[in-house]
């Protein structure tokens, strides 16, 4: 909740008379006493109050006793020399404030403006941050990606790793069957063959042993039949 800025109350001619009764005999010491109001409008009640005093003085005069012209022409001539040397002070403190307060102005105005620079540059390097850190995420979930293919293909490697290796195992269970199945019908044809070869050894064996057995009874009887 902000604070609702109060207006200053004006300065009135009471509040310059207290003043004046005071000792404030010029505006600047005027101002200084009440902390409000213009240089203008002080020296303006001023002025009021002064002429109200030469009236007064004036109506308290007696007549015989009237002040020559001269003199009040003297005297207002040198109170109007005072009140303008009061005004010049005052004008020239207030040109001074005047000023003082353009030099804060500018200085405001060039703070003002190193803070713009400065949040410019903030905001084109928070900017260039996001602008990285979106770059960087974008790298990492291509790099997830490429990780993750890469996954499957290994993945995919070592299922057909794994195919090849049982089709290898299955084909040379095969070939080592195949191989036992064909060394035992070889084991059975050399065993027939063998059987068959001492079967027909055999046979000529018992053909040679016949004919010997014939030969041998052939022989006593050639020797019947000699001639004497």
């Amino acid at each position: 909740m902000t604070d609702t800025p109060t207006t200053p109350t004006p300065v009135t001619l009471d509040d310059v008379r207290r003043a004046y009764e005071q000792g404030a005999t010029n505006a600047a010491a005027v101002r200084n006493l009440l902390g409000r109001g213009s240089y203008t409008t002080i020296q303006k009640h001023l002025e009021t109050l002064r002429q109200q005093a030469q009236q007064q003085a004036q109506q308290q005069a007696p007549e015989a006793h009237e002040i020559p012209r001269e003199a009040v022409h003297a005297i207002w001539s040198a109170a109007l020399t005072h009140g303008q040397a009061l005004l010049g002070v005052a004008l020239a403190q207030a040109h001074a404030e005047a000023h003082q307060a353009r030099a804060d102005l500018a200085a405001l105005q060039t703070e003002a403006d190193a803070l713009q620079q400065a949040l410019a540059e903030a905001q084109q390097q928070a900017q260039q941050a996001l602008e990285a850190q979106q770059q960087a995420q974008a790298a990492l979930a291509q790099a997830q990606q490429q990780a993750q293919a890469a996954l499957e293909a290994q993945q995919q490697a070592q299922a057909a790793l794994a195919q090849a290796q049982q089709q290898a195992q299955q084909a040379l269970a095969q070939a080592q069957q195949a191989a036992e199945q064909a060394l035992e019908r070889e084991r059975l044809q050399h065993a027939a063959a063998q059987a068959a070869l001492s079967a027909e050894v055999q046979r000529l064996v018992q053909q040679l042993a016949d004919l010997r057995a014939a030969l041998a009874a052939v022989q006593p009887q050639q020797q019947t039949h000699k001639p004497a």
